[in-house]
């Protein structure tokens, strides 16, 4: 599936063609960009295919009009071009009568097509959870739990594109500076001193909060990928922590380091995103040696 690459070429390529690129490296990126989208959009037209275009679409261009305005926050201008952009999905949703129940199963059955090209065993179609089909003989339990397992992935889905849509936005944006001559708006700050506005916290566990006490709905299902998106910003703001304190260590510590606290890491680091909120972590990191506070 190529569609997610219009996340970052998307962006890319609008942010040069509004700077007028003049020189060869300009134009050699801006056409490198222009062939991902045009190969992205081509292909299979399912309904997953067709939203996760449409979503990178209205977020490329609402990315762009509001670094023309002059959004300058990077992280600001994402999120808002994120919620634009979804809100523009679910008119389009609407208008065509579609529901959120039909792109979970559009994506359930393409994951599960290419989980038959590994697993040839697998019954043609996931099985569903009545007790009269859970029970029944020719279902093995591996593909009762495939299924199940499909269903609930696709049900946050929602908020680990919104997540890529975030990252190659950021991606774009760096990439970009480097590429144009006259880049508008400022470089993206350096990664250590990625943060956000901390009142988020508060969605996060009005979020949280919803999830555990809703029943299975529309609500639930908004909270669910609510949580998502603000989970992966809060342990990304962690790494960000982490990558300051461990800053003046070698790269074979690092790398060690994260290996031995890969089986926690996610939620360490989504800890440590949440307290920074309250205690500022890396204003209480000492500055390297020679710098000043």
């Amino acid at each position: 599936m190529l569609a997610p690459s219009i996340f970052f070429l998307g962006p890319l390529a609008l942010l040069l063609l509004v700077s007028r690129p003049a020189s060869g490296r300009e134009w050699l990126w801006l056409f490198i960009s222009l062939l991902g989208v045009a190969a992205s959009v081509q292909g299979e037209h399912a309904l997953v295919d067709q939203t996760i275009r449409a979503y990178g679409a209205f977020f490329a261009g609402t990315f762009v009009v509001l670094a023309l305005v002059g959004v300058s926050s990077l992280v600001q201008r994402a999120l808002l071009s994120a919620v634009i952009a979804a809100s523009a999905v679910a008119t389009w949703y609407l208008k065509l009568h579609l529901r959120f129940v039909d792109f979970r199963a559009d994506l359930s059955s393409h994951t599960w097509d290419a989980y038959r090209r590994i697993f040839t065993d697998l019954p043609a179609t996931p099985p569903t959870t009545g007790a009269e089909v859970v029970g029944s003989a020719g279902v093995s339990e591996f593909a009762r739990n495939l299924a199940d397992g499909l269903a609930s992935a696709s049900k946050v889905t929602p908020g680990f594109l919104t997540l890529l849509l975030l990252l190659g936005a950021w991606l774009a944006w760096g990439w970009y500076h480097r590429v144009s001559r006259r880049p508008i708006g400022p470089p993206a700050k350096a990664f250590v001193e990625f943060r956000f506005n901390d009142q988020l916290i508060w969605a996060l566990l009005l979020a949280s909060a919803v999830g555990l006490v809703a029943p299975e709905g529309a609500l639930n299902t908004f909270a669910a990928n609510l949580f998502v998106v603000l989970a992966g910003l809060y342990a990304a703001r962690g790494l960000a922590v982490v990558q300051c304190a461990i800053r003046r260590v070698s790269a074979l510590f690092a790398l060690v380091l994260y290996l031995l606290a890969f089986p926690v890491l996610p939620f360490a680091l989504f800890a440590i995103g949440v307290a920074d909120t309250w205690l500022d972590l890396r204003r209480r990191i000492a500055p390297p040696q020679g710098a000043t506070p």
